[in-house]
């Protein structure tokens, strides 16, 4: 099962993925044909997000309907199985008073969210870090052709620098993980985020922009994965599942809002 899922999850990234590359590298060539100002970008941007929040909100709903599917599939299908002794054994060691069972995920509504203590500050800090890749992911390219001077294929493919960034980031951060926490992860990544910004906004060589990119990615690369990993250990694996839900609303809100305007 877990061999069959993981390729979903990849998928699922994957296509989520696509449109903030493909949107920011492409725009700088396309804008043009379609005769529309180049801070468009930010509608398009705006439209893409507004789904994904809307989801995020109902995540937690979502999920509890679906158990609940799966759950009376599994009870229907008991008389089909022609093996009964699994259900024996399970009833002796899980079903025995003082056994270890998972926590269960509690179902809340948005206001119980908000209100467990760490949650507001969370969603801000995704809120911040989203703002950041976001924009620089939107507006990348756009950047490049019209600040730096490249042509448009060049700027679309040095734009991808950031997304490269991200990619040798997120591979590294991995195994850093080994030896470092999340807190420290998160520290490293804000450190070469701000130092990318720096060095992105020196006048003059289209070089120094690239790497400025590049280390950006670098950047944020340990951020988002280590402020999911600590979701279950800051707010217990019982509301962790809501508390995600809000941290995803919270990010794509702010992908929403602000490329658009720092565009």
């Amino acid at each position: 099962m877990t061999n069959l899922l993981l390729p979903l999850i990849y998928l699922a990234f994957i296509s989520l993925g696509l449109p903030d590359a493909l949107l920011g590298s492409a725009w700088p060539a396309v804008y043009s044909d379609f005769q529309v100002p180049v801070s468009y970008a930010g509608i398009v941007s705006m439209i893409i997000a507004l789904g994904t929040v809307t989801s995020s909100l109902l995540s937690d709903r979502i999920i509890a309907w679906v158990q609940l599917a799966i759950t009376a599939v599994l009870f229907l299908s008991l008389p089909l199985r022609k093996h009964h002794e699994g259900i024996e054994v399970t009833t002796n060691s899980e079903g025995s008073p003082g056994s270890n069972a998972p926590a269960r995920p509690q179902s809340l509504k948005l206001s119980q969210v908000v209100r467990i203590i760490g949650v507001k500050e969370m969603m801000t800090c995704f809120f911040c870090y989203s703002v950041l890749e976001q924009t620089a992911a939107l507006w990348a390219g756009t950047y490049l052709r019209l600040f730096k001077g490249m042509d448009a294929a060049a700027a679309a493919a040095f734009a991808g620098m950031l997304f490269l960034g991200v990619t040798l980031g997120r591979a590294v951060s991995g195994i850093l993980a080994i030896r470092l926490s999340d807190q420290q992860l998160i520290r490293l990544g804000m450190l070469l985020a701000a130092a990318g910004v720096a060095i992105l906004i020196i006048p003059g060589s289209t070089g120094l922009a690239v790497c400025g990119l590049m280390a950006i990615g670098l950047g944020c690369s340990p951020i988002y994965p280590a402020m999911l990993h600590a979701t279950p250990q800051i707010f217990g694996k019982d509301r962790s599942r809501a508390a995600t839900g809000v941290q995803m609303a919270s990010s794509y809100l702010a992908i929403f809002i602000m490329p658009h305007f720092l565009g």
